[in-house]
């Protein structure tokens, strides 16, 4: 796949659906990558049935979004010649900082169990969230985004819980 972008245009938090692995190839301009592990999906309020986040990952809302305090994650900028391997699963942003463009050649993953989630994803989880969102419309998106507020509640909570024991322990 070939993606070109204007300087300014971003390409928003999300991971790939179809759960490939991705070697990006920078040919021209710069941009900036921001990458998260899977491990970080309701720290970045992951939208059920979807693969998207809505944090604002270059200017987070901690207010409105504080489970993100406690995310690590990794920031490249890209250039003409570089590149970079995005494994699947992986959470990845783009803010292109240059007009460019880039070539991404994609893989999939070796494991029967993440192509068997990427084929999921592509037919079943998409299929059913499109319905849902025919059907329900606006109530379907604060259900999803209740639920994503719900699960990083807990992260919040249970980084607070282990700061208190900290306290304790010291």
């Amino acid at each position: 796949m070939m993606f070109f972008g204007g300087a300014g245009s971003i390409v928003h938090l999300h991971f790939d659906m179809d759960l490939s692995n991705v070697f990006l190839t920078q040919f021209h301009g710069k941009k900036k990558v921001i990458l998260f592990d899977q491990k970080y999906s309701k720290h970045l309020y992951r939208l059920p049935y979807s693969v998207q986040s809505y944090v604002d990952i270059e200017n987070p809302d901690f207010e409105k979004h504080p489970a993100a305090k406690y995310l690590e994650g990794y920031e490249v900028i890209m250039e003409h010649g570089d590149m970079l391997f995005i494994p699947a699963g992986v959470w990845h942003y783009m803010n292109y900082l240059e007009g460019g463009y880039a070539l991404a050649l994609r893989a999939f993953d070796p494991s029967f169990l993440i192509k068997s989630r990427g084929i999921f994803n592509i037919t079943m989880m998409r299929s059913f969230d499109d319905l849902m969102k025919k059907n329900f419309g606006s109530k379907w998106w604060e259900y999803k985004n209740k639920i994503a507020q719900t699960d990083a509640e807990k992260i919040v909570n249970e980084n607070k819980l282990k700061v208190y024991d900290d306290l304790i322990e010291a």
